[in-house]
């Protein structure tokens, strides 16, 4: 622990900001049902008091000594059964700072860090009560968001006559992401597997039901649970204290993920596709994962790749000039690239038009080493050129230590607001990295965070992907 986490209400109390001791990490917005209560005298821990009809909802902040904790109730004050309202919670991440939740409805955690996590980690627990992410599936977000939005009380739910719904949460700092390792229930297995493996459940004291996509078998006093296909599901837990629900994410080969998923893209008509489209097409074809190649190459050759001006587009282009032994348009890529910004990706672009030159010419252009000596944009893209120029430093590890931050280090769960697209990158950049320089924890969160892509993408839930095109590009460093 590095210190007391600082808690600062603003808007009237139905917003927190939390600071830890080297900045701000987020801020937490309650989502409460009503109007503020008129004539209302807060007490000293008083930060809301709102009603709606006969519902009446109390927000308080209690400061114990290296914590704090945050009292959601939600009371029905009439002699009838209401409907629950929604109650909710949003986090918006600070600048330069990363997110991480598991949550089984009943258990979880919100957890902020700084973007290099060289300062603690603000961490959000529910003690009492209820927590659910609203958007569940897929856990990659299609377009980068600035944090995530929670359910605190049940979707759908109902509030008896007199009753209370109670929601507990304590914010608190952890040293690091690690750290949270026991937050988590002592009986959770292993939920991220890959193909054909099963997830155990050594619970006898709670029944484990199956969601869709997953069959329970239950063998002595243990719950073996499994996925009717590749992608993700969920088992529920039954138990004195209600229900929590575990998602299980398996992750099916590329050769079996791939394939149809570049035959559905495919099917779209010209004018509608995107360069990560046809990233996943070329990228399809260059790993031997396409059903039928002449029909692959045809339907690349109907677009001008390179009229994007982008790095999908170039890589396409050198996937093309392979394929074709076409040194013309190789050059006119090279050509293309030089004129692009050094952003994420562009190492690894740089490196798939080396490797094509190499085959069709004996060897890379110095224009190659000049691109590769670029600063980068951002200090992903300068350590994505690092590790590909190798001039790697001491000074890169601050930067590897953000991107496996922001994949939530070996935690099960979700980011907050980590697009597809980013995670595929920043998993492509830690497998790029020499032994001797990444982590065996550093690879571990890249292979959990692999096996989470995919499983997203088998279940058809992600729309876009690009994500899975800039995988199969990051093949090349494998």
């Amino acid at each position: 622990m590095s210190g007391e986490v600082g808690v600062r209400a603003v808007s009237e109390g139905y917003a927190l900001d939390l600071v830890a001791p080297d900045g701000p990490r987020c801020r937490l917005r309650f989502g409460v049902p009503g109007e503020p209560v008129e004539g209302w005298t807060p007490g000293e821990d008083d930060l809301v008091y709102a009603r709606a009809g006969d519902v009446e909802t109390r927000v308080r902040l209690f400061q114990d000594v290296a914590a704090w904790t945050v009292s959601i109730t939600v009371d029905n004050r009439s002699e009838h059964p209401v409907q629950l309202p929604e109650l909710g919670l949003g986090v918006t991440l600070a600048d330069r700072c990363v997110g991480w939740s598991w949550t089984s409805d009943l258990a979880g955690f919100i957890a902020v860090a700084a973007e290099a996590e060289k300062g603690p980690v603000a961490v959000v627990r529910l003690k009492q009560g209820f927590l659910r992410p609203v958007r569940e599936s897929p856990v990659f977000a299609d377009a980068a968001t600035s944090g995530e939005a929670f359910h605190l009380a049940p979707p759908r739910g109902a509030l008896g006559p007199h009753r209370r719904h109670q929601v507990t949460l304590q914010v608190e700092l952890r040293p690091s992401l690690s750290s949270l390792a026991d937050a988590l229930p002592g009986w959770l297995p292993d939920v991220i597997v890959d193909a054909g493996e099963q997830v155990s459940f050594a619970t006898p004291d709670e029944g484990v039901l199956p969601g869709d996509n997953v069959n329970v078998t239950l063998v002595d006093t243990t719950a073996v649970a499994s996925l009717e296909s590749p992608g993700r599901g969920c088992v529920s837990l039954h138990g004195v204290r209600g229900v929590q629900r575990i998602w299980l994410a398996e992750a099916p080969p590329m050769e079996a993920l791939v394939p149809p998923l570049a035959e559905a893209v495919m099917l779209r008509r010209a004018g509608v596709r995107s360069g990560g489209a046809g990233l996943l097409v070329a990228e399809a074809l260059a790993n031997g994962l396409v059903t039928d190649e002449w029909a692959t190459l045809d339907w690349l050759e109907r677009e001008a790749w390179l009229d994007r001006r982008d790095l999908e587009g170039v890589a396409i282009a050198a996937t093309l000039a392979l394929a074709g032994g076409d040194a013309g348009l190789l050059d006119d890529a090279w050509a293309a690239l030089a004129a692009l910004p050094a952003s994420r990706g562009f190492g690894l672009v740089t490196l798939k038009l080396g490797l094509a030159a190499l085959r069709l010419a004996g060897g890379a252009p110095p224009l190659a080493g000049e691109l590769l000596a670029r600063p980068g944009e951002d200090p992903d893209a300068a350590l994505e050129l690092a590790v590909l120029a190798g001039r790697l430093t001491p000074a890169h590890r601050g930067p590897l230590a953000a991107v496996v931050a922001s994949l939530g280090d070996v935690l099960p769960g979700q980011p907050l607001g980590l697009s597809a697209l980013e995670a595929a990158r920043r998993v492509a950049l830690v497998r790029l990295c020499p032994p001797g320089f990444v982590s065996l924890r550093a690879a571990a969160t890249a292979n959990k965070a692999y096996r989470l892509l995919l499983a997203d993408y088998a279940t058809r839930l992600q729309p876009d992907v690009t994500g899975l095109g800039w995988l199969l590009l990051g093949h090349l460093g494998a």
